[in-house]
Protein backbone atom coordinates (compact mmCIF):
# COMPACT_ATOMS: atom_id res chain seq x y z
CA UNK A 1 0.00 0.00 0.00
CA UNK A 2 1.05 3.55 -0.78
CA UNK A 3 1.38 5.87 2.20
CA UNK A 4 1.34 9.67 1.88
CA UNK A 5 4.30 11.55 3.08
CA UNK A 6 2.75 14.54 3.56
CA UNK A 7 0.40 12.81 6.36
CA UNK A 8 -3.22 12.31 6.47
CA UNK A 9 -6.13 14.84 6.64
CA UNK A 10 -7.01 14.61 10.16
CA UNK A 11 -2.80 15.12 10.82
CA UNK A 12 -3.12 18.44 8.96
CA UNK A 13 -6.24 19.68 10.50
CA UNK A 14 -4.50 18.95 14.21
CA UNK A 15 -1.66 21.00 13.12
CA UNK A 16 -3.79 23.82 12.27
CA UNK A 17 -5.48 23.54 15.24
CA UNK A 18 -2.00 23.46 17.38
CA UNK A 19 -0.81 26.71 15.04
CA UNK A 20 -4.25 28.48 15.71
CA UNK A 21 -3.45 27.85 19.72
CA UNK A 22 0.19 28.83 19.76
CA UNK A 23 -0.83 32.03 17.92
CA UNK A 24 -3.68 32.95 20.43
CA UNK A 25 -1.45 32.54 23.17
CA UNK A 26 1.20 34.79 21.59
CA UNK A 27 -0.99 37.25 21.44
CA UNK A 28 -2.50 37.05 24.54
CA UNK A 29 0.85 37.55 25.97
CA UNK A 30 1.80 40.51 24.29
CA UNK A 31 -1.39 42.04 25.18
CA UNK A 32 -0.83 41.10 29.05
CA UNK A 33 2.32 42.36 28.71
CA UNK A 34 1.34 45.71 26.96
CA UNK A 35 -1.09 46.16 29.83
CA UNK A 36 1.69 45.61 32.11
CA UNK A 37 3.66 48.39 30.73
CA UNK A 38 0.97 50.44 30.72
CA UNK A 39 0.01 49.78 34.67
CA UNK A 40 3.94 50.10 35.50
CA UNK A 41 3.80 53.66 33.75
CA UNK A 42 0.99 54.94 34.81
CA UNK A 43 1.85 53.95 38.94
CA UNK A 44 5.79 55.38 38.22
CA UNK A 45 3.94 58.82 37.06
CA UNK A 46 1.91 58.90 39.99
CA UNK A 47 4.57 58.05 42.74
CA UNK A 48 6.65 60.90 41.02
CA UNK A 49 4.10 63.49 41.04
CA UNK A 50 3.97 62.36 44.59
CA UNK A 51 7.18 62.99 45.62
CA UNK A 52 7.38 66.60 43.35
CA UNK A 53 4.41 67.48 45.57
CA UNK A 54 5.69 66.32 48.85
CA UNK A 55 9.15 68.17 48.56
CA UNK A 56 7.71 70.96 47.46
CA UNK A 57 5.38 71.27 50.20
CA UNK A 58 8.63 70.64 52.47
CA UNK A 59 10.38 73.10 50.48
CA UNK A 60 7.98 75.78 51.00
CA UNK A 61 7.15 74.82 53.91
CA UNK A 62 3.28 74.42 53.33
CA UNK A 63 1.20 71.28 54.11
CA UNK A 64 -0.87 70.46 50.94
CA UNK A 65 -3.53 68.72 53.72
CA UNK A 66 -4.31 72.12 55.09
CA UNK A 67 -4.78 74.13 51.47
CA UNK A 68 -7.28 71.23 50.74
CA UNK A 69 -8.69 71.77 53.87
CA UNK A 70 -8.81 75.71 53.39
CA UNK A 71 -10.14 75.61 50.20
CA UNK A 72 -13.63 77.24 49.36
CA UNK A 73 -16.20 75.31 49.19
CA UNK A 74 -19.41 76.72 46.02
CA UNK A 75 -21.16 77.83 49.10
CA UNK A 76 -18.79 79.70 50.78
CA UNK A 77 -18.12 83.35 50.15
CA UNK A 78 -14.81 85.20 49.82
CA UNK A 79 -15.46 87.28 53.19
CA UNK A 80 -16.41 83.82 54.50
CA UNK A 81 -12.93 82.25 53.80
CA UNK A 82 -11.09 85.25 54.66
CA UNK A 83 -12.23 84.97 58.24
CA UNK A 84 -11.72 80.89 58.22
CA UNK A 85 -8.14 81.42 57.38
CA UNK A 86 -7.44 84.27 59.56
CA UNK A 87 -7.49 87.66 57.58
CA UNK A 88 -9.39 90.16 59.33
CA UNK A 89 -9.64 93.45 57.23
CA UNK A 90 -10.89 96.45 58.88
CA UNK A 91 -12.73 98.32 56.35
CA UNK A 92 -12.22 102.62 57.33
CA UNK A 93 -15.72 104.57 57.17
CA UNK A 94 -15.37 107.39 54.71
CA UNK A 95 -15.90 110.67 56.55
CA UNK A 96 -15.03 113.12 53.09
CA UNK A 97 -18.82 113.93 51.89
CA UNK A 98 -18.79 113.15 48.04
CA UNK A 99 -20.09 116.67 46.14
CA UNK A 100 -22.93 116.12 44.76
CA UNK A 101 -23.56 117.81 41.30
CA UNK A 102 -26.94 120.03 40.95
CA UNK A 103 -29.14 119.58 38.65
CA UNK A 104 -32.00 122.01 38.80
CA UNK A 105 -34.07 119.98 35.89
CA UNK A 106 -35.17 117.15 38.51
CA UNK A 107 -36.87 119.31 40.11
CA UNK A 108 -39.31 119.70 37.28
CA UNK A 109 -42.06 117.71 36.91
CA UNK A 110 -45.24 117.87 34.94
CA UNK A 111 -46.95 119.99 37.96
CA UNK A 112 -44.43 122.54 37.84
CA UNK A 113 -45.02 122.98 33.93
CA UNK A 114 -48.34 122.91 33.99
CA UNK A 115 -48.48 126.08 36.80
CA UNK A 116 -45.85 127.93 34.49
CA UNK A 117 -48.67 128.07 31.56
CA UNK A 118 -51.33 128.54 33.89
CA UNK A 119 -49.31 131.67 35.48
CA UNK A 120 -47.91 132.68 31.98
CA UNK A 121 -51.74 132.58 30.41
CA UNK A 122 -53.30 134.41 33.79
CA UNK A 123 -50.89 137.51 32.95
CA UNK A 124 -52.10 137.70 29.50
CA UNK A 125 -55.71 137.32 29.97
CA UNK A 126 -56.05 139.83 32.56
CA UNK A 127 -52.90 142.10 30.99
CA UNK A 128 -51.07 142.66 34.34
CA UNK A 129 -49.22 144.12 35.45
CA UNK A 130 -50.33 147.20 33.47
CA UNK A 131 -54.05 146.45 33.91
CA UNK A 132 -53.26 147.24 38.08
CA UNK A 133 -50.95 149.94 37.68
CA UNK A 134 -53.08 152.45 35.45
CA UNK A 135 -56.32 151.73 36.77
CA UNK A 136 -58.36 154.18 39.02
CA UNK A 137 -60.17 151.60 41.16
CA UNK A 138 -56.69 150.19 42.35
CA UNK A 139 -55.97 150.53 46.25
CA UNK A 140 -52.01 151.43 46.04
CA UNK A 141 -52.00 151.05 49.99
CA UNK A 142 -52.54 147.39 49.66
CA UNK A 143 -51.28 146.12 46.41
CA UNK A 144 -47.78 148.55 48.17
CA UNK A 145 -47.85 146.20 51.40
CA UNK A 146 -48.33 143.26 49.00
CA UNK A 147 -45.30 144.06 47.23
CA UNK A 148 -43.16 144.55 50.51
CA UNK A 149 -44.79 140.97 51.83
CA UNK A 150 -43.66 139.42 48.85
CA UNK A 151 -40.00 140.93 49.33
CA UNK A 152 -39.72 139.40 52.64
CA UNK A 153 -41.29 136.62 51.26
CA UNK A 154 -38.11 136.09 49.04
CA UNK A 155 -35.34 137.40 51.80
CA UNK A 156 -36.76 134.91 54.24
CA UNK A 157 -36.59 131.94 51.62
CA UNK A 158 -33.03 132.76 50.88
CA UNK A 159 -32.02 132.77 54.78
CA UNK A 160 -33.12 129.58 55.18
CA UNK A 161 -31.03 128.23 52.29
CA UNK A 162 -28.63 129.63 53.78
CA UNK A 163 -29.35 128.22 57.19
CA UNK A 164 -29.66 124.90 55.74
CA UNK A 165 -25.74 124.72 55.11
CA UNK A 166 -24.50 124.39 58.71
CA UNK A 167 -24.39 121.36 60.61
CA UNK A 168 -27.73 119.93 61.89
CA UNK A 169 -28.64 120.35 65.38
CA UNK A 170 -32.01 120.21 67.27
CA UNK A 171 -31.35 124.45 67.81
CA UNK A 172 -31.18 124.83 64.12
CA UNK A 173 -33.68 122.50 63.02
CA UNK A 174 -36.24 124.22 65.51
CA UNK A 175 -35.25 127.53 64.00
CA UNK A 176 -35.89 126.56 60.65
CA UNK A 177 -39.12 125.38 61.22
CA UNK A 178 -39.67 128.62 62.50
CA UNK A 179 -38.63 130.71 59.76
CA UNK A 180 -40.44 128.04 57.02
CA UNK A 181 -43.72 128.81 58.91
CA UNK A 182 -43.22 132.51 58.94
CA UNK A 183 -42.60 132.46 55.30
CA UNK A 184 -45.57 131.05 54.30
CA UNK A 185 -47.21 133.48 56.89
CA UNK A 186 -45.74 136.05 55.00
CA UNK A 187 -46.94 134.82 51.57
CA UNK A 188 -50.23 134.62 52.50
CA UNK A 189 -50.45 138.27 53.88
CA UNK A 190 -48.71 139.29 50.90
CA UNK A 191 -51.67 137.49 48.49
CA UNK A 192 -54.43 138.62 51.12
CA UNK A 193 -53.48 142.49 50.76
CA UNK A 194 -53.49 142.08 46.77
CA UNK A 195 -56.83 140.84 47.27
CA UNK A 196 -57.90 143.65 48.97
CA UNK A 197 -56.32 146.39 46.49
CA UNK A 198 -57.38 144.75 43.34
CA UNK A 199 -61.02 143.54 44.71
CA UNK A 200 -62.99 146.31 43.16
CA UNK A 201 -61.04 145.69 39.50
CA UNK A 202 -61.12 142.13 39.54
CA UNK A 203 -63.92 141.06 42.32
CA UNK A 204 -63.34 137.17 42.29
CA UNK A 205 -60.83 136.83 39.93
CA UNK A 206 -58.78 137.93 42.33
CA UNK A 207 -58.80 134.91 44.09
CA UNK A 208 -57.94 133.28 41.13
CA UNK A 209 -55.22 135.25 40.28
CA UNK A 210 -54.03 134.93 43.91
CA UNK A 211 -54.68 131.01 43.87
CA UNK A 212 -52.47 130.97 40.72
CA UNK A 213 -49.78 132.89 41.63
CA UNK A 214 -49.70 131.10 44.90
CA UNK A 215 -48.71 127.69 43.08
CA UNK A 216 -46.74 129.02 40.56
CA UNK A 217 -44.69 130.18 43.43
CA UNK A 218 -44.62 126.94 45.54
CA UNK A 219 -43.79 125.09 41.80
CA UNK A 220 -40.85 126.85 41.33
CA UNK A 221 -39.65 127.21 44.52
CA UNK A 222 -37.63 123.77 44.73
CA UNK A 223 -36.34 124.87 41.44
CA UNK A 224 -34.66 127.94 42.56
CA UNK A 225 -33.49 126.24 45.87
CA UNK A 226 -31.38 123.55 43.38
CA UNK A 227 -29.92 126.49 41.64
CA UNK A 228 -28.68 127.81 45.05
Amino acid sequence: MLTNSKGSAPEKEGRLVKDKGRKAEVDFGREEGRCAVAMSQTSTNSEFRQRVNTASSRDSGIDLREMKSRSPTPMQTIPEVKKENGHHHHHRIRTTKVKRQKNPWSKVDADTVLWCIVFVMTVFVFRLPLSVWFSIRTDWTAVNNSLILLAIFWVLGFAVRLHQRHPKSHKLVRQRFALQTVIWLVLALAAGEFCRGTWELFHLWSLYIVGVSFMFVYSIVPVIVELL
